[in-house]
């Protein structure tokens, strides 16, 4: 769970499939966030929580609430290292996964990437990871919003995702859809989806 805010997506994943997860790592860079996360997932034996953020690099940051979210000041999951205002702003650490974790045989993954415009980043810090024969799906937030204070992040995400031999999903009518990279293209820039799934069999 990359970007698990305060344990939302996280504490409801265990409690529907506690019995088919070996282990689930969950990293938040933002302290007051990570104070919550650690309460939220106390009991959880088989959670292992990290107070940084992942990267292209091992690096420093700072995250805050951005400007253009003030009227959401309660929503921890709002902040960013591209908001560049001073709202709430935290010095932050960021590692590369692939620095970090070293696939096992055999075993399924499943990513949670939810982490404000620096989805590409992510991604490229994992990339060997993700180059793994492992069965590894990524579910991810791609968000046209806040896209447009990055580097192109939304379109480096998915040419990386590609390039890793990944193919695009849309979870609809309670199953998965195949869907391609220019309709991916196209719902971000309409706003009409911003969660995706990506497989890499």
């Amino acid at each position: 769970d990359i970007g698990a805010n305060i344990g939302y997506w996280s504490y409801s994943y265990l409690k529907l499939n506690s019995n088919k997860i070996e282990k689930l790592h969950c990293f938040e860079p933002y302290s007051i966030s990570y104070n919550y996360l650690k309460s939220n997932l106390a009991e959880a034996k088989n959670a292992y929580l990290y107070n940084f953020g992942l990267s292209n690099e091992d690096t420093e940051d700072v995250i805050s609430l951005p400007e253009w979210e003030l009227n959401r000041p309660n929503n921890l999951g709002l902040y960013s290292v591209y908001s560049k205002s001073n709202i709430n702003a935290e010095t932050i650490n960021l590692k590369k996964f692939d620095d970090i974790f070293t696939p096992q045989l055999n075993v399924n993954y499943l990513f949670k990437i939810d982490v404000e415009g620096m989805e590409s980043k992510v991604i490229e810090g994992a990339s060997r990871f993700l180059s793994s024969s492992n069965k590894i799906s990524i579910l991810i937030e791609l968000n046209k919003k806040i896209d447009q204070h990055t580097n192109n992040n939304i379109e480096n995400t998915l040419q990386l995702l590609n390039r890793l031999n990944f193919c695009g999903y849309l979870f609809t009518n309670q199953s998965l859809k195949k869907i391609n990279f220019e309709d991916i293209s196209y719902k971000v820039d309409n706003n009409l989806n911003y969660d995706f799934i990506f497989k890499n069999f």
